[in-house]
């Protein structure tokens, strides 16, 4: 099987001007790799660090961006070391010439973009204040959800089998926004099932943010950006117009709604406040919200649809990401992802007359072999602990005990390091885009010692690996 080419962000900062204007241009950043239009370049001089060569800025233009009046400056890079790899430049700000094309690597290998060999990425840094996961109300077990298959699916060529395999889970509780039997029994239409998902989704989504914002000792006024993730419901205006307004956030706030990247959404989502904070100095909200049961079809008899009636559950997570932090924090050190070729059809969801359903196949396993070296020669190439070293905590997406399984084997990790995530796994189920802040919630509980190098990591649909590096502070 086929790799299509990776991505590295290295999170390089903008710096507030001395009149204090939020996204005032620091130069020596590469243009960022995600959502930005390139307009025509204006080359405008500035020195190199190596004396023999000039700089050159280019103005590029962000999709969000182009809402709010036009280009924002982003550094082009050193006019004579236009190679953004830098093996011409030993400037961490060599970047490649404005108006030039990249190399296109041998069949095969990975296309880098905005890798740097320098570590020291700027000031302010992007740190992850403690995340707040809130849970609904009905707690359902998984001998609760045995029973009930066993009384509605009495004649099911694979009845005695099933209760192996969700055991196997290893998900022993999950949290439902309503009822087991309401939502069992629901055989609603899909207007009425994307009614009430938003309307729990938005009420838990609301307790999170309000949480987080709490948590770090921000006010509704201070929010510069709001990024809002889902892997369920699809309405416009969505969950992002909805929250702003309940929570009381600006109107010039931006807003950046992530959908359909499924389990990736919550990393996802921090990436992209990462990438704001350190571009524009701004204060990111992160908030994520799933809400699996209204999503369980009884006419999805398949093995893959009961494993999912086992697996899922319902919750919201929020976190604030920004220049500073009070207390604990993560600061997010570089961004990466990977999407597999030919593999669009391992697992991910469809819709028809019912709603939402999901899919997942055995292929999920061996593609996560395939793409997690990938994972640690980035870790290797960026990290700071030397040849060979590995994370020293791990946040990682649930998925499943043996997506889990895959991912340990994968990077050749210490078990150890995945106990967070499976102790999340077997409390709360797979909640999509929230696991990653439900598990970081429990790091910041249990936390790493001070300046422990770090791993966020998730698998979901594509499939796509994305991944986070960081480093832990315990003070203030």
């Amino acid at each position: 099987m086929s790799q299509v080419p990776c991505r590295t962000v290295a999170l390089v900062s903008h710096r507030r001007s001395p009149r204090g204007r939020r996204g005032a241009h620091m130069p020596g950043t590469g243009p960022r790799s995600r959502g930005l239009l390139r307009a025509p370049p204006a080359e405008v001089s500035r020195p190199c660090p190596r004396s023999s060569h000039r700089r050159a800025d280019v103005l590029v233009r962000a999709v969000n961006g182009a809402r709010n009046g036009g280009a924002r400056p982003y550094a082009g890079g050193c006019s004579a070391c236009h190679d953004f790899r830098s093996e011409g430049c030993s400037s961490p700000r060599g970047a490649r010439r404005p108006g030039t094309r990249r190399p296109v690597p041998p069949a095969g290998r990975g296309l880098v973009i905005a890798r740097h060999r320098h570590r020291v990425l700027g000031d302010p840094m992007p740190v992850v204040s403690a995340p707040v996961v809130v849970l609904p109300r009905h707690q359902v077990t998984t001998e609760e959800i045995l029973e009930r298959i066993a009384k509605d699916y009495p004649d099911h060529p694979r009845l005695a089998h099933l209760g192996r395999f969700i055991r196997a889970t290893t998900v022993r509780t999950r949290w439902y926004t309503r009822p087991l039997a309401e939502q069992w029994h629901t055989d609603g239409s899909a207007a009425e099932r994307t009614r009430r998902h938003l309307q729990d989704s938005l009420e838990l989504a609301e307790s999170a943010a309000r949480g987080s914002l709490l948590e770090a000792g921000l006010g509704p006024e201070d929010v510069d950006a709001v990024v809002v993730a889902s892997a369920t419901g699809h309405t416009m205006p969505g969950l992002d117009v909805l929250l702003l307004q309940r929570l009381g956030l600006r109107p010039s706030v931006r807003r950046i709604p992530v959908n359909q990247l499924g389990c990736n959404g919550g990393l996802f989502s921090l990436s992209t406040a990462a990438e704001l904070v350190a571009a524009r100095g701004s204060t990111v909200l992160v908030v994520c919200a799933d809400v699996f049961s209204h999503y369980l079809h009884r006419r999805d008899t398949g093995l893959d649809g009961m494993i999912f009636k086992g697996i899922i559950g319902d919750a919201a997570g929020a976190c604030v990401v920004g220049p500073s932090a009070r207390g604990p924090r993560l600061e997010l050190r570089e961004s990466w992802e990977w999407l597999h070729r030919g593999s669009a059809d391992v697992v991910g969801s469809f819709t028809d007359d019912d709603g939402l359903h999901t899919f997942n196949s055995r292929r999920l396993l061996t593609t996560i072999a395939e793409v997690m070296p990938q994972v640690k020669e980035w870790l290797r190439r960026t990290g700071t602990a030397g040849e060979g070293a590995g994370p020293e905590f791990v946040v990682s997406h649930t998925g499943s005990s043996k997506v889990l399984d895959a991912v340990v084997a994968g990077l050749d990790a210490d078990p150890e390091l995945f106990g967070l995530a499976r102790d999340s796994l077997r409390e709360v189920g797979n909640v999509g885009s929230v696991s990653v802040l439900e598990v970081m919630e429990r790091t910041f509980r249990k936390p790493p010692q001070d300046g422990a190098q770090g791993l966020v990591v998730a698998v979901g649909p594509g499939v796509s690996v994305m991944a986070l590096r960081g480093v832990w502070h315990g003070c203030g």
